[in-house]
């Protein structure tokens, strides 16, 4: 009665877990398949890309590469007026006033007439002679913040092979998985049949059409949760490579295997001299030495050639008994400045030691991501290869496992788990493979030769 009653007990939980399961893997699914009509009805408009095509793309309309562009840009403009201030200021003045006459005793000297007006014309042009370091200091900052930007520049390149490549390697992946979990749910389905057919004849039991029911239901959310992944990614690749417009994507291509592990003295040699982060914190201390050298200059002092040319009367003249000139030479020399200048010098000194400790990290963060690239690659390769291990016992150990199962030497469980098994040792193998090309894809972009994705 006990074991009678468990039975029963157990029969009805099972059936419940089975339609709450199965329900909501068919939401997931009709959801899921809904997606795909929807985004591709919004623009009608579908584009199937290589890796090449996908980077191509990106190139020509990433805006935040374009940004990066415009930086670059700006920085040659800075570059640009930095070295410009060597050249002569060459300025055209004029003035108008109108005199008071009632306000100056001059007009009551004996033969002296005040005139009601005054009007100026003239040019002026100044030349600096000496500077005190001033101009080469502020160019040299602004040649290093022109270098800033190219490494930004190539850093933001970097970036987008990067993403673009991982996102067309996921997009792969989860197309791969989408076949796997389809035929998986296929055999499920058979076996089903099977199961049910057996059932007829009182061959099994009715718990052995319940497992398998459920299984049938497992598989089709496997299949639903790879249809959502392959969509969101998709739709995420489009986002980067369309932006102003509406496109539903696809990629083709495939992986290959995994290659020997990389050694990682040869890669953060490669890093020292080429990654981006390292680079620029290099810049960044020379331009904070180029700060601390631009704020003594402006305790030196300053020499400069001037002159002027114009002509001066009661109206706007050229006339020859109207013109003058003058020209000199101007010094100047800071004498007290309330201890501004010290401070100035201090505060740069201080950002040339946060300048050094930057080097210092970037360096150390550097290292610490190749070494965890590097063993995750070596995971992958190591996943990758027990996969395809697994995958030949697999589909060895499904066929015998059927057999017995039809010859009633096995339950029911044994041909699901081990169908189970082979489907988990398939998505092992693609999910290893989508590692592997996305470690090294991060390797590339964490060394600084983002280039050679292509």
């Amino acid at each position: 009665m006990v074991v009678k009653a468990m039975n029963r007990l157990f029969t009805t939980l099972t059936t419940l877990t089975k339609r709450k399961l199965t329900s909501f893997t068919l939401l997931l699914v009709l959801l899921s398949i809904a997606a795909l009509p929807a985004a591709v009805g919004a623009t009608g408009e579908e584009v199937t890309l290589t890796l090449a095509e996908v980077i191509d793309t990106a190139l020509k309309n990433s805006l935040d590469l374009s940004n990066a562009e415009l930086d670059v840009a700006k920085a040659e403009q800075d570059r640009l007026i930095a070295g410009r201030q060597r050249l002569p200021e060459v300025t055209f003045n004029t003035t108008y006033t109108r005199m008071d006459q009632g306000s100056s005793g001059l007009s009551a000297i004996p033969g002296f007439t005040l005139p009601g007006t005054e009007a100026d014309l003239s040019v002026s042009a100044q030349v600096p002679l000496y500077t005190g370091g001033r101009i080469s200091s502020g160019y040299r900052q602004a040649s290093l913040g022109y270098d800033l930007s190219i490494e930004s520049r190539r850093a933001a390149l970097g970036d987008l092979f990067r993403d673009v490549t991982i996102s067309f390697y996921g997009i792969l992946s989860a197309g791969e998985q989408i076949n796997i979990t389809e035929e998986a749910l296929r055999v499920s389905r058979q076996h089903l049949r099977d199961v049910n057919l057996l059932l007829k004849q009182g061959i099994v039991a009715r718990i052995d059409q319940v497992r398998s029911e459920l299984d049938v239901a497992e598989r089709e959310k496997d299949v639903a949760g790879a249809v959502t992944r392959l969509t969101v990614t998709s739709e995420q690749l489009s986002a980067v490579l369309f932006p102003d417009r509406f496109l539903s994507l696809a990629v083709k291509g495939e992986f290959y295997e995994p290659a020997a592990t990389p050694s990682l003295a040869d890669w953060f040699d490669i890093a020292m001299k080429h990654s981006p982060e390292i680079r620029s914190a290099h810049l960044g201390l020379r331009l904070a030495e180029a700060g601390v050298d631009l704020a003594r200059a402006d305790d030196n002092a300053t020499l400069a050639l001037f002159g002027q040319y114009g002509a001066k009367d009661e109206d706007f003249t050229t006339a020859e008994d109207a013109r003058y000139w003058n020209a000199g030479v101007s010094f100047s020399r800071p004498l007290y400045l309330g201890g501004r200048n010290r401070a100035a010098v201090k505060k740069e000194a201080d950002s040339v030691q946060q300048a050094k400790n930057n080097v210092v990290m970037a360096e150390r963060n550097i290292r610490a991501g190749i070494v965890e690239i590097i063993e995750n690659i070596r995971l992958s390769a190591s996943e990758f290869s027990a996969a395809m291990k697994a995958i030949e016992a697999g589909e060895e150990n499904l066929r015998i496992t059927r057999l017995k199962y039809k010859q009633g030497l096995i339950a029911n469980t044994d041909v699901i788990d081990a169908q189970l098994a082979l489907t988990r040792s398939r998505l092992l193998r693609i999910t290893a493979l989508q590692g592997y090309h996305t470690n090294r894809t991060r390797l590339l972009r964490t060394a600084g030769v983002s280039e050679e994705i292509q």
